[in-house]
C-alpha cells in the first residue's frame, strides 16, 4: 500500500521530520504537495465551493485542505493500488505504524476507508470487532468523528469521492466523517 503525505511547499521542516518518523517505522512515504489555500485566488475558491455549509461558508485554508486531500486520492486511481493511506503533516505516528501499514491483509474485503487517527472524542463503534491487526480491533464506525490526519480509502472508494467533491461546502473532516455525510453512508470500518 502506497503511503502519501500531504505537505505545502512552505513546511519543509514537517516533511524531513516526518520522513524521519515513517522511516523509522520501516516506511516510506511520497509526498504530496498541500494545496495553500491562501494562495487561491477569489475565483479559485469560488469554483469550488458549492455553498453555505454547515458551519458557514468554508475558509481557504479549509479548502486547500480539501483539494490536497482531493490530490490524494487521484494519485492512489493514477497508482493503481487498491488501498491507499492518506496523512497530514503533523500526523502522529503510533508504536505500531509499521506493522499497521506494512500489510493490507487485515482491512476487511468491503472497507471504503479505514480510519487509523484519533482524538479523545466520544464515538460509537459497533460492539462485534470485523477484525484485529498488531492488537488493535477492528470496529464499523457508527457515529461523526472529525478529523482526517490519517486514514485508509479504497481505490473504489476514492474514485466516488472525486466524482463526490468535484464542488463541496463541508470541510474535509465533515464530508468523510460526519454521520450527516450521504459519504458515510457507504461502508466504512
Amino acid at each position: 500500500m502506497k503511503l502519501y503525505l500531504i505537505n505545502l511547499r512552505r513546511a519543509e521542516d514537517r516533511l524531513a521530520l516526518l520522513r524521519e518518523r515513517f522511516g523509522a517505522a520501516g516506511l516510506e512515504v511520497t509526498r504530496v504537495e498541500g494545496v495553500d489555500g491562501r494562495l487561491l485566488d477569489q475565483s479559485e475558491l469560488d469554483r469550488h465551493i458549492s455553498g453555505e455549509g454547515r458551519w458557514g461558508r468554508l475558509t481557504p485554508g479549509e479548502v486547500g485542505c480539501f483539494l490536497s486531500h482531493r490530490a490524494c486520492w487521484r494519485a492512489l486511481l493514477e497508482d493503481g493500488g487498491r488501498f491507499g493511506a492518506v496523512f497530514e503533516d503533523d500526523v502522529l505516528l503510533g508504536e505500531n505504524a509499521g506493522a499497521v501499514l506494512g500489510d493490507t491483509a487485515w482491512i476487511p474485503e468491503d472497507a471504503d476507508i479505514v480510519k487509523i487517527e484519533t482524538t479523545a472524542s466520544r464515538v460509537f463503534l459497533d460492539a462485534e470487532a470485523r477484525g484485529a491487526v498488531d492488537g488493535r480491533a477492528l470496529h464499523r464506525l457508527r457515529s461523526s468523528h472529525y478529523c482526517a490526519a490519517g486514514y485508509i480509502v479504497s481505490r473504489d472508494c476514492a474514485q466516488r469521492l472525486l466524482s463526490q467533491s468535484e464542488a463541496f461546502c463541508e470541510a474535509l473532516d465533515d464530508f468523510l466523517f460526519s454521520g450527516l455525510s450521504p459519504v458515510f453512508k457507504s461502508s466504512r470500518i
